[in-house]
């Protein structure tokens, strides 16, 4: 009897000890009430603040150059500040060269010109004296010749009428008669003389003349042409030397390519080679701040332009929206870890305090 009593006791002891380590375990859960609401969906990438809108500052030596100095990137510089100093010394070589070269062809020119007054001043010359005065001489002649043809018919004439009265020989006649063939000879001999002047000689002097004034002509045009392109040479050179030191168009704070994403061009530093067209500095335009991301290929396709974003910088939380989705990836490589990611750019209101390559934690709301 009394060992059921016992067994009646130690079963009550354990239930009593069950219940209390239940209801012990109970309290320990945390509970809430569950409740209809929103559930947020987004896509979070890691990106880079940039300027929408970058100065970009260049190379335009042609050939490139080597720098000699350049200024510390995050300088805040103003208008016409220097912002990097290139190697002039072969530029001014060339500059020196191309003087002489330069000079040359003005010595040619100015030769050339003096041609072509003489050519000019040459037909004029002919036209109202050279001419005239052969003319005129040949005219002389011709008079002169007359004048003795005259003189000589004359004299025949006398002489016939002596003849006829026997005064003189047939002989001497003879001979008064072959006197004014003689002259009449000379004066036509005189006659085509002029007319072979004026009608030939002149007009062959001239065309010789003319020939020999356009010829100086084209040779001043070509001269003049060889001057043109070697003074263009010469300021392209003096223009090459001004390229040399290059200063700010605008306002605001310089930084290295890299920190703009133009990861294929390396920062420059005092000594390094550039090349022609090579971006060196960016002034970027912090009142235009983006934040561009790349968006996993698994993920790029349920992205819109507009959709809207909350992109965390350190202790700043801005609102943005989507505002372009490269349509071609960047090539993957070990580089990225052999991820394909397109260039998401996310448009961002306007905050004081952002500064280009600061990182960012964006959350695309699908």
């Amino acid at each position: 009897m009394s060992a059921v009593i016992l067994l009646a006791i130690a079963g009550a002891v354990t239930t009593f000890a069950t219940n209390a380590s239940d209801r012990k375990e109970e309290s320990s859960i945390l509970t809430h009430r569950v409740s209809r609401g929103s559930l947020t969906v987004a896509v979070t990438e890691n990106g880079t603040v940039e300027s929408s809108n970058n100065e970009e500052i260049k190379c335009m030596v042609k050939g490139g150059s080597t720098v000699l100095w350049v200024i510390e990137t995050g300088t805040i510089v103003k208008p016409g500040d220097e912002l990097v100093r290139l190697d002039t010394s072969q530029i001014e070589d060339n500059i020196l060269a191309q003087e002489i070269i330069y000079e040359n062809a003005l010595a040619n020119k100015i030769t050339a010109e003096s041609d072509v007054a003489v050519a000019e001043k040459s037909i004029t010359e002919y036209l109202e004296g050279t001419f005239v005065e052969e003319k005129s001489t040949i005219e002389k002649e011709i008079f002169d010749a007359a004048q003795a043809l005259k003189q000589a018919e004359l004299n025949y004439e006398s002489n016939v009428r002596m003849a006829a009265k026997g005064l003189i020989k047939t002989l001497q006649l003879q001979g008064q008669k072959f006197a004014v063939d003689s002259a009449r000879k000379a004066l036509e001999l005189k006659q085509t003389k002029l007319l072979a002047l004026q009608k030939y000689k002149k007009e062959k002097e001239v065309q010789t003349l003319e020939s020999n004034l356009r010829a100086a002509e084209a040779r001043l045009a070509s001269f003049d042409a060889s001057l043109r392109l070697e003074e263009a040479r010469l300021e392209r050179e003096r223009e090459q030397l001004k390229n040399c030191s290059i200063k700010a168009e605008i306002g605001g704070m310089v930084i290295f390519p890299s920190m703009a994403d133009w990861k294929s061009t390396p920062d420059i530093e005092e000594g390094a080679v550039v090349r022609e067209q090579q971006t060196l500095l960016v002034i970027p335009d912090v009142s235009q701040m983006q934040v561009k991301v790349g968006i996993h290929e698994s993920k790029v396709d349920r992205l819109k332009v507009g959709m809207p974003a909350v992109i965390e910088l350190q202790d700043l939380e801005l609102i943005g929206e989507v505002a372009e989705i490269a349509e071609v990836t960047k090539p993957a490589g070990w580089w990225t870890g052999n991820l394909v990611k397109y260039d998401t750019i996310i448009k961002l209101e306007q905050h004081e305090g952002l500064k280009p390559g600061m990182s960012a934690v964006v959350d695309v709301v699908l």
